[in-house]
């Protein structure tokens, strides 16, 4: 191009909208959480098409999993299926054209304390020393 000519260059630009994912973490009795949740991506641009969405959950020591649901904010009776993805506590869904809510609840493992009676003439030792109960 010769030097001597100039060129204009024009560009519309529009931003970007996203469905978001919104996590919320139900406390248990005594007030505790019991773990966390993370969301990648945390959000989704709305034209994306079949999106797949991964949650990675995390309960504290002595927790699990109690519940997990997955619904649109604009109606929480709409509920999204998940899938185990089987990697450690993942969960995967397609995000749908819509803010979605996850709702987590952890529980706390239940154990039971296995007693050994006394005896005598030898010495019997319990392992583990408890039992969980499902």
């Amino acid at each position: 191009m010769p030097s001597d000519d100039s060129v204009t260059v024009e560009a519309d630009f529009e931003e970007i909208q996203y469905n978001e994912i919104n996590i919320n973490i139900k406390p248990g009795i005594k007030n505790d959480i019991g773990g966390s949740v993370i969301a990648y991506p945390l959000k989704v641009p709305k034209d994306s098409k079949e999106a797949e969405v991964n949650l990675y959950v995390y309960p504290k020591e002595g927790y699990d999993l109690k519940s997990l649901k997955i619904s649109k904010v604009s109606d929480e009776n709409d509920v999204i299926e998940y899938i185990d993805t089987t990697t450690a506590q993942g969960y995967s869904f397609t995000m749908p054209d819509d803010h979605v809510n996850v709702e987590v609840e952890f529980e706390e493992i239940k154990y039971n304390d296995i007693t050994i009676e006394d005896s005598t003439g030898g010495k019997v030792i319990a392992y583990p020393s408890r039992v969980r109960v499902d």
